[in-house]
C-alpha cells in the first residue's frame, strides 16, 4: 500500500498537536483516529490533545472531518483553516482556545457541523458566518463572546441547531431568525440580550 503524502504533513505536525494517539510513523493512515481515501488523509479525529492547532493542517486538502474536542488545546484558532475547504465537520470544542473566531471560515462553503463551544473565545462573532450555506449545526456557546447576534445567520437556509448560550452577547435578537424554517434547536440563554422571541422585531436589551 502506497504511503499516501499527506504523511509527510501529518509528522510535521503530530508532536505539536500533542495528540494520546501514537503515530503510525510506516503508515500514518493506521493511525488511531486517522482516515485515507484514495491517497489522501479524510479524517483526523484526535481528542484530548494539547498544546497549539498547527497551521500546517490547513495542508491536508481533502480534509473532511477535523475532531479536537476535549482536549488542552491552547491559542487562537487559525484562520489558515479556512484553507480546508473539503471541510464538513470541524469540531474543537471543549478545550482552552482563545482569541475570536476567524473571519476566515466563512470561506468554508462545505461545512455542515461547526462545534467551538466551552472555550475561551472572545470578540464578535463573524458576519462571514453567514456564508455556511451548507451549515446545519452552529454551537458557539460558553465562551465570552460579545456583541449582537449578526442577521446574516438567517441566510442558513438549512440550520437546525444555533447554540448561543452562556457568552455575553447583547442587543436585540435579530427578527431575521424567523426566517429559519429548518431549525429545531435555539438556545441563547446566559447572554445580556433581550428575551428569546424569534418572531419578534427585535427589541433593544434592558
Amino acid at each position: 500500500m502506497d504511503v499516501p503524502s499527506d504523511c509527510t504533513t501529518v509528522q510535521q505536525f503530530w508532536r505539536q498537536l500533542g495528540s494520546p494517539n501514537v503515530l503510525n510513523q510506516t503508515n500514518c493512515c493506521s493511525t488511531a483516529g486517522i482516515s485515507c481515501q484514495n491517497g489522501s488523509i479524510t479524517s483526523l479525529v484526535s481528542k484530548g490533545s494539547n498544546g497549539i492547532i498547527p497551521t500546517a493542517i490547513s495542508q491536508l486538502s481533502k480534509l473532511e472531518l477535523l475532531d479536537l474536542t476535549n482536549g488542552s488545546l491552547t491559542g487562537s484558532i487559525p484562520p489558515d483553516l479556512g484553507k480546508l475547504k473539503s471541510l464538513k465537520d470541524l469540531w474543537l470544542d471543549g478545550n482552552q482556545l482563545n482569541g475570536s473566531i476567524p473571519t476566515e471560515l466563512g470561506g468554508l462553503v462545505r461545512l455542515n457541523k461547526l462545534f467551538l463551544s466551552s472555550n475561551n473565545l472572545t470578540g464578535n462573532i463573524p458576519r462571514a458566518l453567514g456564508s455556511l450555506s451548507e451549515l446545519f449545526t452552529l454551537a458557539l456557546s460558553t465562551n465570552s463572546l460579545s456583541g449582537q447576534i449578526p442577521s446574516e445567520l438567517s441566510k442558513l437556509a438549512g440550520l437546525g441547531a444555533l447554540e448561543l448560550q452562556n457568552n455575553q452577547l447583547s442587543g436585540p435578537i435579530p427578527k431575521e431568525l424567523g426566517n429559519l424554517k429548518r431549525l429545531i434547536v435555539l438556545n441563547l440563554n446566559g447572554n445580556q440580550g433581550s428575551p428569546i422571541d424569534v418572531g419578534s422585531q427585535g427589541t433593544d436589551s434592558e
